[in-house]
Parts: structure tokens; sequence; C-alpha cells
């Protein structure tokens, strides 16, 4: 996307980055969201909540026909997909997960859209650490979960 996509309008810090994206792309092509919902085929209302963030990324058929209508470039769809992706609204957690794993998903799942923006740079912080450099770190206990059923 270009830099031209940014100066449309404000962009609220609470919107998915799907929305985000959907507006961005519908503004820079200077086409009103109504316009667009025609020729997509679908209720205007439908992209207004789309664009609001108060829908999940849609269906493959939806994208196809967003694709088609925006005439998004090859990194425009790269980026849109990306996007898509970021803003599943719904997390599958793997069957290899550990205990602590359940339990910090459960944590964080009670806090997304209370954290302050320092709380979420620190996960990401974490998150980006390769597991084997950690495998060194004794710095600090990590209890154990036999340790926190005895508290």
């Amino acid at each position: 996307m270009s830099d031209s996509f940014e100066n449309h309008a404000i962009i609220p810090e609470t919107m998915n980055p799907f929305a985000i994206f959907l507006r961005q792309a519908r503004l820079s092509r200077a086409k009103a969201q109504n316009a667009l919902a025609f020729e997509l085929g679908y209720e205007p209302s439908y992209l207004s909540a789309l664009e609001r963030g108060d829908k999940g990324p849609p269906k493959p058929e939806f994208i196809n026909k967003l694709i088609h209508c925006l005439e998004l470039t090859e990194e425009e769809q790269t980026l849109l997909r990306q996007a898509i992706e970021v803003s599943a609204r719904q997390i599958a957690i793997p069957r290899n997960a550990s205990s602590e794993e359940f339990r910090l998903m459960h944590q964080l799942s009670k806090k997304v859209g209370q954290l302050h923006p320092l709380q979420v740079h620190l996960i990401q912080c974490a998150l980006s650490i390769p597991p084997g450099a950690l495998e060194s770190i004794d710095f600090f206990p990590i209890p154990t979960i036999r340790e926190e059923l005895k508290m």
C-alpha cells in the first residue's frame, strides 16, 4: 500500500488490521462505501461493519471480489492476506501446548482489549526471543505447576 493510504482518514486504534486495510484500500481509490458495496454485491451495512471491525474477516468469496473490484496489486494482496490472518477472533491452541501455555492464553484472553500499549510491546518482545536463547537463562525461578498448587 502506498503512503497515500494513511492520509485519507484517522484510523481508530481499536480497529482490527483487516478493517484498517479495507478502509484504507477503499479510500485510496476514492470509492464511496455504498458504491463499493454495490460493486461487491453486498449490503452497505455489511461493508460498514467490516470497516468498523464489528465483524471478523469475511469469506474467501468476498476477498476475491474485493481484490478484483479494487484492483489490488500483488503487494496489496499479500498485505490483505496478512491482515486477514492477524485479525482472526478465534485462535486454536495447539494440542502440544503446555499447561502453562493454556493458562497464559486464558489470562491473555481476559485482558485483550484492556492492555496498555507498553504491555503489548513487552509481550511482543518476549515472544520474539528465540526459544534456544532461553535455555541458558537461570536468573529467575519459573514456578512449576506443583509449586503453584502448593500455594
